[in-house]
């Protein structure tokens, strides 16, 4: 919701200036073909001529009175007259109040008309000419002009029910055209000066986002794009409350993860879609060495681990562009993690997290103490080993869950087993079936089965077997904490006579 709502901002502005664009050149066209249709009857044609009285207008020429009736009824007469003829002059009303008596000319900007301004006591006449009869033109094609009207008005109805704010603007910055919605946002904010003409200026939309003039509150942000037309420049302005209520959210959300992981042992590096840190927690800083301020710079991604190297924290690679493409391209390859074993002795394990849209969050983790304590534990249990295999006794332990956890070499040997080369784990009841087939029968086996399915509190269990080939062994079966059992198979000190099973099983085997 938070990607659409500022998503959405770039495609409406384009779109609604797109629209009135091309009204305006439609309606440049427009008019361009009626002048041009016209021309030739212009010495002939009646002047557009307005009478005001104190700014109300009391006379008209018909021409005159349609072109009024296009700037609605909002303002005094005075006023909507100024405001339909802004475009063409901009400083026209400004010029009828610079009149206190007599007449005056003006130009308009495209040099075609000519405004003449009488004044006598509290009446004014504004009389509208021609400054030119120009030449013959062609005839013209009614069939164009119909469909070009009718685009301009589907386009005028645009900007009149679109809600965002469509304005035209000199070069000085006077509003010389607005739409609807201008208009009724003049009057919620700024509706002392909304009555007269020209109107307020309600955006400063020199920067890409702009707040209204005069609102109150957390609203009134606009997204504005400009566009040059003629000397002036055409100005649309989306709502953008929804936009930066979305940012608001994310920046109150990246506060949110900056407290929660400032507790995190871990070191934590967000990188954006562009590749710049826009996250980072003290354990960063701790684990790394890497200054806080130039975290706080937001490098860019190859920026911090070029740092890093500088600092001796990567491991060196033979060709150090190519590893750095390697942890900075894994949004194509995927999550990546590796464990470096620094020079002076610290290991670390990063974990590099791509995201869809090109950001990559890096996770830092000191593992010097468990690699250390992970050697220690390896070499106490080669250690160990080793000293199970000095061991004359067969020693077989077994684990809670009945899988062979351990064997000495005398084990191998006695029962022919390959214990340390086994990639599955033999269960004790397969081991059992072992000795069995390798000794002479006995119940023995039977209770000694029964001891390991024990599953509460075991005793121990002590017997003497006697394998096929004459040898007899002490089977010990001792409980351990955790649940593990230990099976000692020791040799019997005065060896029985053979019995007489026992020399038939040797050879049969034979």
């Amino acid at each position: 919701m938070i990607e659409s709502a500022l998503q959405a901002v770039p495609v409406a502005l384009a779109w609604t200036l797109a629209a009135l664009l091309a009204g305006l050149v439609v309606a440049a066209s427009v008019a361009a073909i009626r002048r041009d249709a016209g021309v030739a009857k212009a010495a002939s044609a009646p002047d557009v001529s307005f009478l005001f009285h104190r700014g109300a207008l009391i006379d008209a020429t018909p021409a005159a009175q349609r072109l009024i009736d296009l700037a609605g009824r909002r303002g005094s007469d005075l006023d909507r007259l100024s405001r339909v003829l802004a475009i063409r002059f901009p400083d026209l009303h400004r010029q009828i109040g610079d009149v206190d008596a007599g007449t005056h000319e003006v130009v308009s900007v495209d040099g075609d008309s000519l405004a003449i301004i009488e004044r006598r006591a509290d009446r004014l006449r504004l009389t509208l000419t021609e400054t030119s009869e120009g030449e013959e033109r062609a005839p013209l094609d009614r069939h164009s002009l119909a469909a070009l009207e009718d685009e301009l008005e589907t386009l005028r109805e645009i900007a009149r029910t679109t809600g965002h704010l469509l304005w035209r603007e000199t070069a000085r910055g006077e509003v010389v055209w607005v739409n609807q919605a201008y208009l009724e946002a003049a009057e919620r904010h700024r509706p002392e000066e909304a009555q007269g003409w020209p109107l307020p200026r309600l955006l400063k939309a020199d920067a890409p986002r702009a707040r209204l003039s005069g609102s109150h509150g957390p609203g009134g942000w606009f997204d504005c794009e400009r566009r040059d037309i003629g000397d002036g420049q055409l100005v649309c302005a989306v709502p953008a409350d929804a936009a930066v209520a979305a940012e608001a959210s994310l920046e109150r959300l990246r506060q949110t993860m900056t407290r929660a992981f400032a507790n995190v042992r871990t070191g934590i590096a967000v990188f954006d879609s562009h590749r710049r840190l826009t996250l980072f927690n003290p354990a960063l800083v701790e684990i790394t060495g890497l200054p806080a301020p130039f975290l706080a710079e937001r490098p860019t991604s190859d920026a911090f681990f070029t740092a890093l190297r500088d600092r001796k924290m990567v491991p060196e690679p033979r060709d150090f562009r190519t590893w750095l493409n390697r942890m900075t391209g894994t949004a194509e390859t995927g999550d990546l993690a590796e464990k470096w074993h620094l020079p002076h002795g610290v290991t670390l394990r990063v974990t590099a997290l791509p995201q869809e849209d090109g950001a990559l969050t890096l996770l830092i983790d000191d593992i010097t103490d468990d690699m250390t304590q992970m050697r220690r534990s390896r070499t106490a249990l080669e250690t160990g080993q080793a000293v199970l295999d000095r061991l004359d006794e067969a020693i077989a332990v077994f684990g809670p869950t009945g899988l062979l956890s351990t064997a000495n070499a005398a084990y191998d040997t006695l029962w022919n087993a390959e214990t340390s080369t086994q990639e599955n784990p033999v269960r004790v009841q397969d081991a059992v079936d072992a000795w069995a087939a390798a000794s002479i029968p006995t119940p023995a086996w039977d209770e000694l089965r029964h001891t390991l399915d024990e599953t509460g509190e075991r005793e121990h269990f002590e017997t003497t077997v006697q394998r096929v080939d004459g040898r007899p062994l002490m089977l010990r079966c001792t409980p351990l904490a955790g649940g593990s059992t230990l099976v000692v198979f020791s040799p019997v000190a005065a060896p029985r006579d053979v019995t007489p099973e026992a020399q038939d099983l040797v050879a049969t085997e034979a």
